[in-house]
This record gives structure tokens, C-alpha cells and sequence, in this order.
């Protein structure tokens, strides 16, 4: 992570650090006959803004075929801790793999209790997919997410079936 240091008024100096390049491991891609959907998942310094404002975070990205996004493709960026989901779009893809996109059209605020929990289970987000975390060792339950909350909850019943009365 690059950091500038800006000298301001009175002689205090300030770092700012610049955020890392995106990984591409935090993206997930759909494609379809015309455009692609992507969801990525902000970490660590990454904001919606961030990441909107700095166009080269995309360098890593932008080297995998796979992942490669381009002018119409849409984007979703979920919060770290799920809660948060802004879409948009790409406008422009630039030479280098900087991309340009438009402001957020929609942000969806999601609540934190509307995931499904019992005595020992809850249902917790992971990046862009969703976890049966484990309350008793705060961990989650095997390495297995799921793509939505529905399937997730039907993994916690697997686990723990109910006791026949």
C-alpha cells in the first residue's frame, strides 16, 4: 500500500494511504448474452467511493480473462459487512485497466436481523455469498457458502435437525 504524506497548515503532516488494487478474488462474475453482472465484496479500506474516485483499482481485475469487465457491464459492491449493496455500471473501460463507473443508481440497506438464527446457528454474510456460522466456537460451520440467505438457512436445518417429539 503506496502512502503520500501532505504537510498542512501549522506544520502537521498527515499520511494518507492509498487503497490496494482490487482482488480479483473478491469479485464474482456472471455472464450473460450481452453484458456481465459482477458483485464485489469491499475489504479493508475499499469504499463505494474509493473505489468509484480511483479507477486504476482495477488493474488486477482487468488481467483476468475471466473477470474482465466492460463499458455496460453491471456492478454490484456489498459492504464488508454485508449490510450495504450499491449497484451501478461500468461507463468506460480505459487502456491500463482503469474503469470508470457511474453513480450508484440504487443502494440497498439490508438489516442485520433479517438473517435466520437459532440456539446454536446463524446465518452470516461472507464477502458475497452467505455462512452458517457456529455460535458456540464463533467460527463458521465447514468451508461452505451459499449463494443466498435461503440456501443458507437450509443448511442450518440440515445441522440441526429437530429433536422428534
Amino acid at each position: 500500500m503506496s502512502e503520500t504524506t501532505e504537510i498542512a497548515e501549522g506544520g502537521a503532516a498527515a499520511v494518507h494511504r492509498a487503497p490496494q488494487k482490487i482482488d480479483p478474488n473478491f469479485l464474482s462474475v456472471t455472464a450473460f448474452d450481452s453484458h456481465k453482472a459482477a458483485r464485489l465484496s469491499l475489504r479493508g479500506l475499499l469504499t463505494f467511493d474509493t473505489v468509484r474516485e480511483n479507477p486504476d483499482l482495477w488493474s488486477k481485475v482487468q488481467g483476468v480473462p475471466t473477470k474482465r469487465l466492460t463499458k455496460g457491464d453491471k456492478l454490484d459492491m456489498v459492504s464488508a459487512d454485508g449490510l450495504l449493496i450499491a449497484e451501478g455500471f461500468v461507463v468506460t473501460r480505459a487502456v491500463g485497466g482503469a474503469l470508470y463507473l457511474s453513480k450508484p443508481l440504487r443502494i440497498i440497506t439490508l438489516e442485520a436481523d433479517s438473517l435466520y438464527a437459532n440456539e446454536r446457528y446463524e446465518v452470516v454474510p461472507v464477502g458475497t455469498a452467505y455462512g452458517v456460522k457456529d455460535k458456540r466456537h464463533g467460527r463458521l460451520a465447514g468451508d461452505i457458502t451459499y449463494a443466498s440467505p435461503a440456501a443458507a438457512e437450509a443448511a442450518v436445518h440440515k445441522l440441526a435437525p429437530r429433536s422428534a417429539a
